[in-house]
């Protein structure tokens, strides 16, 4: 599902790109909530995808992938059975505008308990997070925390009914300061 907005002519001053991103991100999460999960293409051209085991025993353990300064984090410790095989993809558009790093489970159904997970990006800066449970059902909003300040989705101790075969990170490049160069006096 690809949501896009156009103007012809000029755009009305109160609309901006992050304005626009916003209202993408809020209509998608109100299709997901209504109609059920907007399946995610983690297939794109340009994604990166490496397959990874996720292993049970209760110590926390760690992956990380790495794509142009991009890096993606995820940890988690859970128990149940031997290991799952998932898979983690760093996307990125062709403009560089929009990042996405996704940790699931192929086939949407993992048979594991996670007791915590987090998942954290570097190089960009957070923009928003969609998580998944089994049966495609979304992660409730109180189950997780979104801290954009330091750009990393986590649990809730307590809250978090420790299924999980899907989260995702959406991003923006950093912005870069350019410094200003020093007037020369004549």
């Amino acid at each position: 599902m690809t949501i896009a907005f156009s103007f012809k002519g000029k755009k009305p001053s109160c609309v901006t790109e992050k304005c626009l991103f916003c209202v993408q991100i809020f209509l998608i999460c109100f299709v997901q909530l209504s109609f059920g999960r907007v399946k995610l293409d983690i297939s794109t051209p340009d994604a990166e995808t490496v397959k990874f085991d996720v292993k049970p025993g209760g110590q926390v353990n760690e992956y990380t992938q790495e794509r142009d300064g991009f890096v993606c984090i995820f940890k988690y410790a859970c128990q149940g059975g031997t290991k799952e095989e998932w898979e983690m993809s760093l996307q990125r558009n062709d403009n560089g505008k929009h990042y996405k790093c996704i940790v699931s489970r192929p086939g949407g159904r993992s048979y594991l308990f996670f007791q915590e997970f987090s998942l954290e990006v570097k190089g960009v800066k957070l923009m928003s997070s969609v998580l998944y449970a089994n049966n495609d059902k979304l992660v409730e909003f109180n189950e997780y925390n979104i801290d954009r300040e330091n750009n990393i989705v986590t649990h809730v101790p307590g809250e978090f009914k420790s299924e999980l075969t899907l989260v995702g990170i959406y991003a923006h490049p950093l912005k870069i300061k350019k410094k200003k160069k020093k007037k020369q006096e004549l």
